[in-house]
């Protein structure tokens, strides 16, 4: 094959610096498990809306998030593509979820119980914005649970004097 273009080219093997043993094998380990659980979390979401909702589901909720600490326990931190921030962020968003699972199934103890353990972990992983959020959701269950009259947030509060 003497006419330019036309000739096959083969790639020559490159020497690569030896990755450390186990690594490439837990890598992907755990990408397949963070997805397994993201998929999880996303077929129970629909699941929390009211009228749909069941103890189960709230249960798995919080079984996701324990899933997803027990993935940064076992060495996500470690990996280049994944950050423990972003999988502190997805335990948040499945206690907030299982709080709105547990204020549909009029549960508002439970809820604010979940509330404040997603305003921790938010808080830990960095996520300001989503941690502002949940406060805001405890003050609406304060506001229109158990017939009890209204207290208004401290910082409210505060500025009224």
């Amino acid at each position: 094959m003497s006419e330019k273009g036309t000739e096959l080219r083969v790639q020559r093997p490159v020497d690569h610096a030896a990755s450390p043993v186990g690594w490439p094998v837990n890598d992907v380990l755990i990408r397949r498990r963070l997805l397994a659980l993201d998929r999880r979390y996303l077929f129970a979401l629909p699941s929390i809306t009211v009228g749909r909702v069941t103890r189960d589901i709230m249960h798995e909720l919080r079984q996701i998030a324990v899933d997803y600490e027990d993935l940064l326990r076992s060495g996500l931190s470690v990996s280049a593509h994944f950050s423990e921030r972003a999988v502190r962020a997805k335990i948040g968003d499945a206690l907030g979820s299982a709080a709105w699972a547990c204020e549909a199934l009029a549960d508002p103890e439970q809820a604010r119980a979940h509330f404040l353990a997603a305003v921790a972990v938010y808080t830990r992983a960095g996520a300001t914005d989503k941690a502002w959020r949940c406060p805001t959701e405890l003050d609406r269950l304060n506001f229109y649970g158990l017939g009890e009259l209204p207290v208004a947030p401290a910082r409210v509060r505060q500025a009224a004097r």
